[in-house]
């Protein structure tokens, strides 16, 4: 399975602004060479991307295009910032390997023999960068944040040990903290159809008193109403239990910036889901999202997921 992912094109700006150049009609990621002649991107999108993702470059022109790597089953191609080395990750690992320029197109995944490759994670890792002298490689994975020096993890360069060490699996926890968002406040509505839980019960002309984030009663116009209550004549309307969606799909498959206020979750709520499990979404993205709508700071149903989808089919996503 390959899906199809149309890149935005990539442009340069003078650092004191003023229009932009476009350089390349499609790509991502894009990173100057050493010597600021010319510029490396990545083709094929990221996870759910296409099959095999290629790391190319152009010059300042958008000219004499060369792919320099490409790997089937990537997730991202990232060159160190002397050029001399190639981080990727391929089916949610992430890997080390020198990076030749020779104009050639190197294929490369863990089991290739044209050049070392040398694993950095044992479980997954995700975000990798560089330091900004190539000599350390870094990556998250959940909460914690990883480093691993490049001279441990072969034999054959300078300050090398003569055996590998066994991959770091305890990192640095970020120890992020949010509190959960809880409203306060007395609000009753009025005046409406209530759908309940009880058989097919249906009040008419029904009051709902809400305290906080509970339902503190509901019945006919007799609920009493507690003094200080917002109320909101909702005569005409109908109140139903939110719904569970238990297989949604949220648009939560994207990475980088998520909207503030991300229209599928709006889309959700208008339709009266409250509650919504995502089994098919980016890792990152999804769970980003989930603890934003916990914190308050997103609008949309309760998300719950089981992180990137697992399953068979042929794509750059598989595990």
């Amino acid at each position: 399975m390959a899906h199809s992912i149309k890149s935005q094109a990539i442009y340069t700006v003078l650092i004191e602004g003023g229009k932009g150049k476009r350089i390349t009609e499609s790509g991502e990621y894009p990173q100057f060479s050493v010597k600021g002649h010319s510029i490396f991107y990545q083709t094929g999108g990221y996870v759910f991307g296409n099959l095999t993702k290629r790391l190319k470059s152009v010059n300042l022109s958008g000219d004499d295009e060369i792919t320099h790597v490409e790997s089937k089953y990537a997730n991202r191609l990232i060159p160190s910032p002397d050029n001399k080395w190639v981080a990727f990750m391929n089916l949610h690992k992430a890997y080390l390997a020198p990076l030749p320029l020779t104009g050639q197109t190197l294929d490369i995944d863990p089991n290739s023999k044209s050049v070392p490759v040398a694993p950095i994670t044992r479980d997954a890792g995700i975000n990798l960068h560089w330091s900004a002298d190539s000599k350390k490689i870094h990556w998250t994975l959940g909460d914690e944040y990883f480093t691993n020096d490049i001279n441990e993890r072969f034999t054959f360069l300078e300050g090398s040990p003569d055996s590998i060490p066994p991959v770091d699996t305890v990192g640095v926890k970020v120890a992020l903290e949010a509190d959960t968002y809880r409203p306060d406040g007395v609000i009753a509505f009025t005046g409406a159809t209530i759908i309940t839980m009880e058989d097919d019960q249906v009040i008419e002309n029904g009051t709902i008193v809400i305290n906080g984030n509970k339902i503190e009663a509901i019945g006919d116009a007799s609920v009493a109403i507690p003094a200080g209550a917002k109320v909101y004549d909702v005569q005409g309307k109908t109140i139903m239990p939110g719904s569970v969606d238990v297989h949604a799909h949220v648009s939560a498959f994207g990475y980088g910036i998520t909207p503030q206020k991300h229209w599928p979750l709006y889309a959700n709520l208008a339709y009266g889901v409250t509650t919504a499990h995502d089994p098919s979404a980016n890792t990152e993205t999804v769970f980003a999202m989930s603890e934003l709508i916990n914190a308050g700071e997103m609008s949309g149903p309760r998300l719950f997921s089981t992180r990137i989808i697992l399953d068979g089919a042929d794509g750059d996503f598989q595990s």
